[in-house]
């Protein structure tokens, strides 16, 4: 951000603004497109809150952009987005989201591929 000020001569925190306002629509776009492409439109719908509910995401990093500068909007937006979503998962599981079969491993079992120690 504080190259591409210095080469054009803009102020920095404009730049941010400017870069904080397109990324808020995409934060919301490509996550759900990931999803539809990748998984389908039964994967979408089955995780429909997490890409379309990335308000926290967004409103972070728009305000942080606009009024803080660049430096921490993408730091602070991840951290408050692993946030709600830790608080989110405590209340709503993804359909489809337990395993089939519950499986017990050991500590050993998993650490050092089954073989013993």
């Amino acid at each position: 951000m504080k190259t591409l000020a210095g080469v054009t001569g803009l102020p920095v925190l404009d730049l941010s603004a400017d870069i904080g306002r397109i990324c808020a629509p995409l934060a919301f776009i490509v996550p759900a497109y990931l999803m539809l492409v990748m998984g389908g439109v039964k994967a979408l719908v089955a995780v429909w809150p997490r890409p379309y509910w990335r308000a926290e995401l967004r409103l972070t990093q728009f305000y942080i952009s606009n009024y803080w500068g660049p430096d921490l909007a993408a730091i602070l937006a991840a951290i408050v987005s692993l946030v709600v979503l830790a608080l989110l998962l405590r209340v709503w599981k993804p359909k489809g989201a337990e395993p089939a079969t519950q499986h017990k491993h050991s500590f050993g079992n998993v650490c050092w591929h089954g073989r013993p120690i």
